[in-house]
């Protein structure tokens, strides 16, 4: 069994679980004030990641410790859970869930619960919302659950998109309610949207917002901008 030894804890490594989650982690494990990382086989990984250690260790069932570590995330009035903890949702939380590990956006990561806070914040009822990078489309689902009407969401990566459809069905919205598309930065969208969230990178938003003209979304295309 292949484990990446990360120091530190989910809370002071927490800008960094969705990094290792994109980089192919199978699993996450918090033991003995470090993070335990399984992976299937070696991979490159971000700098930011990069100051732990490979270690070969003898099989064990760590699914089985990972689904009993893992807690459900709250962010306003959504809660996000994965499939096996639906029961564990507070009476008055909307229930979003998503499967961890299949694509970025679990909830772990403190700008994904601050974006879902912001949405609710600022949509209104049933207001149309645009996902720029959708990953596991955990933003949509939100934006969903808390009374959107209109779902469209991107992201350049083909496999993110079938993940956040599967996630649309996992959490009951109806397919024909969202359109989402293997795209760069919005394109192929026209059209007002009361609100755009864009959890992305820093360099990824300045680009978007020096061409935000040719895509179509400038001030008058879009209500509230989340980034």
């Amino acid at each position: 069994m292949l484990v990446y030894h990360l120091p530190g804890t989910f809370q002071t490594r927490e800008p960094d679980l969705d990094l290792l989650w994109e980089a192919g982690a199978t699993g996450l494990e918090e033991r003995a004030g470090a993070i335990r990382v399984y992976f299937s086989e070696r991979v490159p990984l971000p700098p930011a990641v990069a100051d732990g250690e490979w270690h070969e260790e003898p099989d064990q069932d760590w699914q089985a410790e990972f689904r009993r570590t893992l807690r459900p995330v709250r962010a306003g009035r959504v809660t996000i859970v994965a499939p096996w903890q639906r029961e564990e949702v507070e009476d008055g939380q909307l229930s979003l869930v998503i499967e961890p590990g299949m694509a970025f956006g679990t909830g772990t990561h403190p700008t994904t619960r601050l974006s879902i806070e912001l949405i609710e914040r600022h949509l209104p009822p049933a207001g149309a919302v645009l996902d720029i990078g959708t990953g596991s489309g955990i933003l949509l689902l939100a934006a969903a659950k808390l009374g959107a009407g209109r779902l469209a969401g991107c992201d350049r990566d083909a496999g993110a998109v079938q993940i956040a459809r599967r996630n649309l069905a996992r959490n009951g919205i109806d397919p024909r309610r969202a359109a989402l598309v293997q795209a760069d930065l919005g394109r192929g969208f026209r059209g007002r949207f009361d609100l755009i969230a864009a959890n992305l990178l820093n360099v990824v938003l300045e680009i978007w917002f020096v061409y935000g003209l040719e895509l179509g979304l400038d001030g008058s295309a879009a209500g509230t901008v989340i980034a």
